[in-house]
């Protein structure tokens, strides 16, 4: 099993590529390449409106707009889905 300990040196290592990563100077040779996101917060609940959601992965590029009501669940409005060559 997996020792607490490990567990830390492992998160620590995996934060180190991932700040490797998003460094200019480091990108070229980080085991982990990044990209920065701009994201400035994270959502805390009270959000309303409508929100434009973009997925790019390996195979895929998604589009969703999504609605949120005060109180309410967002709810999918549009969705697209696009192979990537």
């Amino acid at each position: 099993p997996l020792q607490e300990e490990d567990l830390k040196k492992v998160m620590r290592r995996i934060e180190e590529e991932m700040d490797r990563g998003l460094r200019l100077e480091t990108h070229k040779e980080a085991t982990v390449k990044m990209l920065p996101t701009y994201v400035r917060s994270t959502p805390e609940g009270s959000e309303v409106g409508d929100f434009l959601s973009l997925d790019l992965g390996g195979t895929n590029f998604r589009v969703m707009l999504v609605k949120v009501g005060e109180g309410e669940a967002g709810q999918w409005s549009v969705k697209t889905n696009h192979q990537l060559p």
